[in-house]
Formats: C-alpha cells, sequence, structure tokens
C-alpha cells in the first residue's frame, strides 16, 4: 500500500477546511442576502402600489373617458401585474388577467405567498378602491439564484488554488522534516555522524537531540567492536603463526609416528585458525570504511592481476572480458582486490571440485563470478550476505567471505547479486557486483 504524503494529507485537510468553513459562510451570506432582496423587492412591490392606486383613482372619476391600464410611472420598479377593486370587491380594471383565485379578502391588507407569486394589497381608506399587485416571480428568483452562485461558484474555480497554495506553504513550512529525513537516511553503519540540533527549529530540535545521542552512543559500541576484532586478529596471528611453526617441525619429527596424523590435523586446524584471523582483520578494516575512493578505479588490470594469481597457483580458472568493456568504481583498489578474491576463493571452496570457475567481465560493468555446483536454496541464497553464514556445505570456512563483499558494495554505491542455478545452466553458482560506472565523452 502507497503510503501519502504528510504535504499533501495536511494540504487536502486544510482545503477541504477551508472549502467547507467557505461553503458555511457562504450559505449564512446567501441567506443574509435573501431576506435583504426579499426585502427590497416588498419595498418596490408596495411603492408600486402606493404609486398606481392614485393614478387608478384618477382614472376612474373621469367617466366620459375609455378605461386603460395605468402605466407604472418608473420602469425600473419591476415586472408587475395589477387589479382594481371597488368598495364591493368587483374588478373594475384588471391588468395581467389576474387569476380569481388568488385574490385576497377584500379589505385584508398587506403582502401575500400565492401559487402565482407574492402579491401585495392596499386599499383607498375615502373610497374604498383597492389594488392588488402581483410581482412577476422569475425576477426576484433570479436575483436570488444569481446571488447564490456568486457566493459559491467562484469557490470551485478558487479551491484548486488554495489547495495549491496551502500545499505551497506547508513544503516551506516542512522543510526543516524533510531534511531531517534526508540527513537520518543518509546515515548508517558507516555514516553515523551526529546531527547538530541547532540547525533545526525548536519543534524538532528535542527530536535531532535525542537521535544525536543515540548516534553517538551507537557510534562508540560499533568502534569498540571494530577495535575489538581488529585488535584480537592482529594479536591472534602471531601466535597462531608460531604454534603453526612448532606444529610443522613436529609433523618433520613424527614423520614415522602414529602420532603424525594428528600432527597434521592440528596443522589444518591452525591454518584455518590463521585463515579466520586475517578474515576477522579485514572485516574489521572494512568495517572502519576503507573501501570507498574519492575517485573512480580502473578494475579490469585488477582483475587481470587476481585471476591470474589463482591461475599460478593451479586453480582451473578462465577470464572472459567482453570487448570494450572498462569496469570502474569509486572503490579502494585493495577493497575491490578482497572482494574477487573472497568471491573465487568462494567459487573454489564450494564449487565441484576440479571444474572450472568462469570469471566474467561485462561491457556495462557487470562482474560475475560462475562455479558449477548443486544448486543453493532461495532460502539459503538470501542469508548468505550475512557475517558467519554459511550454506549446507562440507567445505571449510568460517562465513566471513560474502559477508566481506556485502560490507564493500554498501560503502561503495554498488550492487550485488546472487543466483543459483547460474544465469543459463541447470546448476551452479554465480555471484555477479556492479559498481557505478564513470561518465565517458
Amino acid at each position: 500500500m502507497k503510503r501519502r504524503s504528510l504535504t499533501w494529507q495536511l494540504a487536502i485537510g486544510l482545503s477541504l477546511m477551508t472549502g467547507l468553513l467557505w461553503l458555511g459562510a457562504a450559505a449564512i451570506s446567501a441567506t443574509v442576502m435573501h431576506h435583504a432582496v426579499n426585502e427590497a423587492y416588498d419595498y418596490a412591490l408596495r411603492e408600486s402600489a402606493d404609486r398606481l392606486l392614485p393614478l387608478a383613482l384618477h382614472d376612474l372619476r373621469e367617466p366620459g373617458e375609455r378605461r386603460r391600464p395605468v402605466e407604472a410611472v418608473d420602469e425600473d420598479v419591476g415586472d408587475f401585474s395589477y387589479i382594481i377593486r371597488n368598495r364591493a370587491g368587483a374588478i373594475v380594471l384588471n391588468d395581467g388577467d389576474l387569476p380569481d383565485d388568488i385574490l385576497p379578502p377584500v379589505g385584508e391588507h398587506g403582502y401575500f405567498d400565492t401559487r402565482a407569486g407574492r402579491i401585495y394589497a392596499n386599499a383607498d381608506r375615502r373610497s374604498g378602491v383597492g389594488i392588488v399587485v402581483l410581482e412577476g416571480e422569475s425576477e426576484r428568483s433570479e436575483a436570488l439564484m444569481d446571488g447564490t452562485f456568486g457566493l459559491i461558484v467562484p469557490l470551485a474555480g478558487l479551491l484548486p488554488l488554495v489547495i495549491l497554495g496551502v500545499w505551497f506553504a506547508l513544503r516551506l513550512a516542512l522543510t526543516p522534516l524533510e531534511r531531517l529525513r534526508r540527513d537520518l537516511s543518509e546515515r548508517g553503519r558507516h555514516n553515523l555522524e551526529p546531527l547538530d540540533p541547532d540547525s533545526y527549529p525548536p519543534e524538532l530540535a528535542p527530536i535531532v537531540a535525542e537521535t544525536a545521542n543515540l548516534l553517538h552512543r551507537l557510534q562508540k559500541a560499533l568502534d569498540a567492536e571494530r577495535a575489538f576484532a581488529a585488535s584480537s586478529a592482529h594479536e591472534l596471528r602471531t601466535p597462531i603463526a608460531g604454534a603453526l611453526a612448532q606444529t610443522q617441525v613436529l609433523a618433520q619429527e613424527l614423520r614415522d609416528h602414529p602420532a603424525a596424523l594428528r600432527t597434521a590435523e592440528i596443522e589444518r586446524a591452525l591454518r584455518r585458525l590463521s585463515s579466520l584471523a586475517e578474515r576477522l582483520l579485514q572485516f574489521a578494516r572494512l568495517e572502519a570504511g576503507f573501501a570507498r575512493s574519492d575517485v573512480h578505479v580502473s578494475l579490469l588490470p585488477i582483475i587481470t592481476l587476481i585471476t591470474r594469481d589463482f591461475q599460478a597457483m593451479g586453480t582451473p580458472l578462465s577470464l572472459e572480458v567482453a570487448p570494450g568493456a572498462d569496469p570502474t568504481g569509486l572503490v579502494n583498489a585493495d577493497a575491490f582486490a578482497l572482494v574477487l578474491r573472497n568471491m573465487i576463493d568462494n567459487a573454489v571452496r564450494h564449487g565441484t571440485p576440479d571444474s572450472e570457475i568462469s570469471v566474467i567481465v561485462a561491457k556495462d560493468g557487470t562482474i560475475s563470478v560462475i562455479n558449477a555446483g548443486p544448486v543453493v536454496a532461495p532460502e539459503t541464497l538470501s542469508s548468505l550476505g550475512r557475517p558467519f553464514t554459511r550454506g549446507h556445505t562440507a567445505a571449510s570456512g568460517a562465513g566471513i567471505g560474502l559477508s566481506i563483499v556485502c560490507s564493500v558494495i554498501e560503502q561503495t554505491g554498488g550492487s550485488l547479486s546472487l543466483a543459483s542455478p547460474a544465469i543459463g545452466a541447470v546448476d551452479g553458482f554465480e555471484a555477479r557486483i556492479r559498481f557505478d560506472q564513470q561518465n565517458r565523452v
């Protein structure tokens, strides 16, 4: 499941909250506006009635003239229809053919809501002549609708701008948090440099301070562990070498003695112990972070030299370099030599005896070491890079070789992939490493 960005969550949440508040404010404003519009139209309706009634009375007092609808004095007062009734309620003038069933009873004055629209009724007290004015429904409805849309519709266009504005403001506000995330992601086993709490806002300073203390304690613990491993391996080399020399002398003296076999076993055990001490010393040096180089190192001469060394020792090994291949990497030459030696040594130890080992350099800089042998189970394959982890094999070893390879790869930004069976084969084992290549024009 994809995790959502905190910035977008806050931006969407704040924008929706802003939109809801805007809608609430628009609803309140629309209510107030509706009340004001109704008051204005009611006032215009009453004004029309008050203006038309005297004109109608004058028209009725002139019996010799033909009765005709009285024209409104002001064309802007609205779209109105009206009737004139005498004291008895008989309609003497009907402008607009108002239906009788919407007329209020004679003598009732004021505003009325009917199915045809809003009406206003009034009458002259002396003559009893009354007027009923009907307002056109469309004008009031259009005014209310236009006002409501004028409050709400801009939100549809402004809401995306609000979201972008909030997102941009949050991006600026959360910049220290992003910087903290980036700084923490750069910390690891080979980079435990403490963070500076003073370079962060007060809200983040306590978190940064505690993280810096934790990194400091972790750095001290790792330094102590590396120092112990390095010093132990270094201190063990001399007594182991001495014991091995004494054992070899003893083996010469007991050449024909029944204990000669026991002496040979002791010699093999001391050789394994010497190899383990050497690997531990190498591993401790790598853990100290010396593997990375500041410049790209050409790896092909090192590959050629190491493969020749193994071939000189009688190892059945072939080197295949693709045309134009020139692998490079930001890796110390000694560290890369350790990596390749360990990869080939693993192939010698765990591969089928006397089978040829292939070292292949591809044009893209990938370096592969392939050996024949039984297929390694996937669950075992995934754990082979851990220190002191070995597969199901009777071969000698301490399980440090591939962990040395993994340490160098991690420090130098390279990649390591293990495959069993080997790619394009039915059995065997293949280890592939690749470093970031130098850009060439």
